[in-house]
């Protein structure tokens, strides 16, 4: 898929780019200790994660670590999704991996708010994300193993076996990683997305979607898929209308995502805004743009997606947004 996607005309080149500020250096022998390395803004190729922290904190880059991270990570003393991840960095051929909570100093608010900042641009300049899609915590890993089983014969003479399509869809919908508003943003920015599910891998590029076994392109199960996302923002003939629509489909996919803390509501759509930004558009305004006020405040709770995905539609308690706007809430809605 990665060799594919070279020669795909939509997908961007697989080049060195600015290293983010940190990243994990992958020692070329397997099982070898990797270390955390400050970049100074060399150029390289690297893949970042996407994964679920869950309840528990994985293991941190803290003032405290800092320094002895520089030297060494202890490959043992990683979550299994770590180490899975760093698994597949080697594999591939990479030899830099971004994990948030290892490539942001977590106990410094001043390199918190400075990576945080870059994020969307982690994201988007990754030459791969993998996404960790079966995993609800970062303990659990996503290279686990998988029923191979193909279902029931169609006759006892056919040899051909039932099998749900688009299984990987499903498992995509139900995911833990599904269900993280931040998880959105870098699925969706990411030029080139490795989805670990609980069945089998799936490959996203701005070409298509492909399922492991299935050789061919299938759709995807958001309103806004990727290849829809960036068909919108680099047509030459741009058209407001449709920036303006792919917005509102983004909204509401995202609309189903839940957050850690509230506050985080627009900061985890950010890096989308700013990516589909277009003057034309007007003003940024708490989610919503000047220039199609109309439809942008006419927005409501989406009750058939609430049964559906069992989210209740419910009014934040502390202020995060002006009540007119879609941030102010939580839970499905459309426009």
């Amino acid at each position: 898929w990665l060799e594919e996607c070279q020669n795909h005309e939509n997908c961007p080149p697989q080049i060195e780019v600015p290293l983010p500020t940190r990243v994990i250096k992958i020692p070329d022998t397997p099982g070898t200790n990797p270390s955390l390395w400050t970049t100074c803004g060399i150029s390289g190729k690297y893949v970042a994660l996407s994964h679920c922290w869950g309840r528990s904190v994985p293991v941190s880059t803290t003032l405290d670590t800092f320094e002895a991270f520089e030297r060494e990570i202890i490959l043992t003393n990683l979550p299994k999704s770590f180490r899975d991840a760093i698994d597949i960095t080697q594999r591939l051929g990479f030899m830099y991996l971004w994990i948030d909570s290892l490539c942001i100093i977590q106990d410094s608010a001043q390199d918190w708010a400075s990576e945080c900042s870059m994020m969307a641009l982690v994201y988007t300049n990754a030459t791969l994300v993998i996404g960790a899609a079966a995993a609800a915590d970062s303990s659990q890993g996503f290279l686990i193993p998988r029923n191979f089983l193909q279902g029931p014969t169609l006759n006892h003479a056919s040899g051909y076996f039932l099998r749900e399509k688009i299984i990987s869809r499903i498992d995509q919908t139900t995911s833990p990683l599904s269900s993280r508003a931040w998880a959105y943003q870098e699925a969706l920015l990411a030029p080139r997305l490795l989805l670990y599910t609980s069945s089998q891998m799936s490959w996203e590029c701005r070409h298509g979607i492909k399922d492991e076994g299935v050789n061919v392109v299938v759709s995807s199960n958001n309103s806004c898929s990727k290849k829809q996302f960036y068909r919108t923002i680099d047509s030459p003939l741009p058209s407001v209308c449709n920036r303006f629509n792919t917005w509102y489909a983004c909204v509401e996919d995202y609309s189903l995502r839940q957050l850690s803390h509230a506050s985080d509501k627009l900061p985890a759509l950010s890096g989308l805004a700013v990516a589909i930004h277009d003057p034309t558009m007007g003003e940024y305004l708490a989610g919503i743009w000047s220039g199609d006020l109309a439809t942008g405040l006419f927005w409501a709770r989406h009750i058939a997606r609430e049964e559906i995905y069992n989210r209740a539609f419910t009014k934040c308690r502390d202020y995060r947004a002006p009540s007119w706007s879609w941030a102010s809430c939580e839970g499905p809605l459309n426009f």
